[in-house]
């Protein structure tokens, strides 16, 4: 699946682009293209690379990030660095954490009882 996104030139004047990685989301989206089969030929090394040791590594993760990536809200903040980001998910508030856990579950995903 490609993702086209069409700018015209007055929204390109009005894009700003980030200083750096996220580096919570980036980790997001690699859990979520671990486990993709359909990747292409791009991913197919990374998967024989990586092999059960990472799969079972992010397994937790997994759990809760699909493999569309649309895990939940509270494990991708937008961060300055990935101490302040993991602060930000250790710092959710209960509500947000259950509102999502919530989604996940209703989007077919296990979700371990609180």
């Amino acid at each position: 699946m490609v993702l086209r996104i069409r700018f015209t030139a007055e929204d390109l004047l009005g894009t700003r682009f980030a200083d750096g990685p996220a580096p919570l989301m980036e980790l997001e989206l690699a859990v979520a293209m671990l486990q993709r089969r359909d990747a292409g030929a791009a991913f197919a090394r990374r998967h024989r690379l990586l092999g059960a040791t990472a799969t079972r590594s992010v397994a937790p993760l997994s759990e809760l990030v699909p493999a569309t990536g649309a895990g939940p809200f509270f494990l991708d903040p937008l961060s300055i660095d990935l101490e302040h980001g993991l602060e930000s998910v250790r710092s959710s508030a209960n509500t947000l954490v259950r509102s999502e856990l919530d989604r996940i579950c209703r989007n077919g995903l296990p979700v371990t009882p609180p």
